[in-house]
């Protein structure tokens, strides 16, 4: 294919993606600066440029536009970044914001166990409160009750 052609390609693509009416964007949509349309509120700052110019990638905080886009095996981070999609919903946070776990279902505890507060998973409740932290998230050791410090000769 030359580069012509790609050229067309890419451009044909990209105005399937910008509706054409412009100046009738709904609340949900982004209205492209020079009128050529509107994108999606998620196409919005996500690093690909889906305005003709480029304008949905203009005013972002954190220009994303160097930033590759995720593939399809990989989970798209609230901060952009990619992570595989097997790391998703797989109890433990691999985004930096935790956007692959916050979502997911958290497992069932019986009545014997604690929860973990990120929801990681249960540990029994003879682990809740006993000095030693076992959710990744240290939670069994919030609000626990003071304890009496030992002196050298006391365990």
């Amino acid at each position: 294919m030359s580069p012509d052609t790609k050229l067309l390609v890419a451009l044909a693509t990209l105005s399937c993606l910008v509706s054409p009416s412009a100046g009738a964007c709904t609340p949900e949509e982004f209205e492209c600066r020079d009128s050529s349309g509107c994108v999606t509120r998620a196409q919005y700052c996500d690093g690909r440029p889906d305005c003709r110019d480029y304008s949905d990638e203009l005013s972002c905080s954190q220009p994303n536009a160097t930033r590759p886009a995720c593939t399809p095996e990989q989970f798209q981070c609230g901060d952009g970044t990619c992570v595989d999609q097997t790391q998703f919903c797989d109890g433990r946070p691999d985004c930096a914001d935790y956007s692959d776990e916050s979502s997911c279902p958290r497992p069932a505890c019986k009545l014997d166990q604690f929860e973990c507060n990120d929801g990681s998973g249960c540990i029994a409740r003879t682990q809740y409160c006993d000095g030693r932290p076992d959710c990744r998230d240290n939670s069994d050791e919030y609000y626990c009750p003071d304890r009496q410090a030992c002196t050298p000769e006391e365990f």
